[in-house]
């Protein structure tokens, strides 16, 4: 399934917030669907549009309903396309997208990026929940041995790379991440961080500056691997779940809405829109897309980004089960700057409010034919039949687009004949 991923983004509960923007959130639905945002969101407008040549000698326009097109008009219009062509910026960056959303095999999604010089390979998971990219970094306390899939992890040595430098608290990145709590001035004049998580993890380093190679596509579909000096964090401290080999790779890519965010460096440096396109793979093979910049696709459903929050916040409006809209207060799902419905790629499950999961596994229990049950204090269900013969279908109904979701998206197989929600309920997040 191309557009839909379980009702899962990541693994990892990787909300990331640094420790003082960490805060309870009321309504938190972390949906995996292909994202295209720009990341100052704005209301649309409906324009009239007249081609610039329409009024040239031959035009269609000229010519008239039976007119046609001159040749002339035609060697214009190719001419024109040519030149645009020619001095068109390659406006999209690519980035290999693999993982699962499954939590038995790790449950989360990374691609890999190359960094320093000589360049080293590093396995980072991808996280829309916060802004910076780190890196385990040498030497560092709570780092595992191994990552989530029995690799060695690989540590960044600032040391052997030759085009490290230090980020001082004078650089511009840092003063204004000091400005969103995502950096801070240490005793030695560099620029330092220290970040807590939405599931208690904390990672401490400081920021330095590199090398990073990245494959750029144009409009051709033609590719060049190049490479920009970027800011990231070397973290030299783990705790919580970063010093668990069973659910780390070698870092994180945050993909947030702030400057020190890979999108946002990069479209600082001139080298993509500030807009990323985000698919995450829900059947077995796992993977995705993620690509920064640019992206031309067709068949695709919208929803605005509630504009002026730190996170990718949607309107949710209702929930319905085989078309029947489910009565939830809709003021749960308000967007505010501490609650609202989120798309997150650093958390593994999807999460409602209590009442709002009551009422959702209220009404699937009622709609669907198995037998369900309580198991370690989770609802299962036990499957005799086929999912979609045994179990309704969902609608997350947003503002403009609805998405619908099959027993497979919201519900997880455990054993042979038993299957559970992917979705929990909680009071606070």
């Amino acid at each position: 399934m191309r557009f839909l991923s379980h009702m899962i983004a990541q693994a990892g509960g990787r909300r990331g917030m640094s420790a003082p923007h960490s805060s309870d959130l009321t309504s938190v639905v972390a949906v995996a669907l292909l994202i295209m945002m720009t990341v100052a969101g704005s209301d649309a407008s409906i324009l009239k549009l007249v081609h610039r040549y329409s009024n040239r000698k031959g035009s269609s326009k000229e010519g008239g309903r039976k007119g046609g097109m001159s040749e002339e008009h035609w060697q214009v219009l190719l001419r024109h396309d040519k030149l645009r062509h020619r001095h068109s910026p390659i406006n999209a960056v690519n980035f290999p997208l693999e993982g699962s959303y499954d939590p038995t095999v790790a449950g989360l999604y990374y691609t890999k990026i190359d960094l320093g010089t000589p360049l080293k390979s590093y396995l980072v998971q991808v996280d829309t929940g916060s802004d910076v990219m780190w890196v385990n970094c040498k030497p560092c306390t709570g780092c595992p041995q191994k990552n989530a899939f029995g690799g060695p992890m690989n540590i960044y040595d600032p040391k052997k790379s030759s085009t490290m430098s230090m980020v001082g608290c004078s650089d511009k990145l840092c003063a204004i991440g000091e400005q969103a709590q995502e950096a801070f001035c240490t005793l030695n004049k560099t620029c330092g961080y220290s970040f807590q998580y939405g599931d208690g993890t904390i990672t401490q380093g400081q920021y330095l500056r590199d090398e990073l190679k990245y494959t750029q596509l144009d409009g051709n579909n033609s590719r060049e691997n190049t490479t920009m000096n970027i800011i990231f964090g070397c973290s030299f401290s783990q705790s919580g779940s970063l010093a668990n080999e069973e659910t780390i790779v070698d870092g994180l890519i945050g993909f947030g809405q702030l400057d020190l965010s890979i999108p946002s460096q990069l479209a600082a440096q001139g080298k993509t829109p500030r807009k990323f396109a985000h698919c995450l793979e829900g059947e077995a093979g796992g993977g995705g897309i993620l690509v920064v910049g640019e992206v031309a696709a067709s068949g695709l459903k919208y929803t605005p980004i509630v504009p002026n929050l730190n996170h990718y916040n949607v309107n949710l409006r209702s929930l319905a089960v085989n078309g029947v809209i489910l009565s939830i207060d809709a003021s749960l799902f308000t967007s505010g700057p501490d609650s609202g419905v989120i798309f997150d790629s650093g958390t593994t499950f999807t999460y409602l409010p209590q009442r709002v999961y009551d009422v959702f596994v209220k009404a699937i229990i009622e709609a669907s034919t198995a037998q369900h049950i309580l198991s370690q204090q989770d609802i299962c269900f036990v499957v005799t039949n086929s999912l979609d013969a045994s179990f309704p279908y969902v609608s997350l109904n947003f503002k403009v687009a609805s998405m619908q979701l099959k027993p497979r998206h919201y519900l997880l197989q455990k054993s042979n004949i038993q299957y559970s929600f992917v979705v929990h309920g909680l009071d606070a997040f």
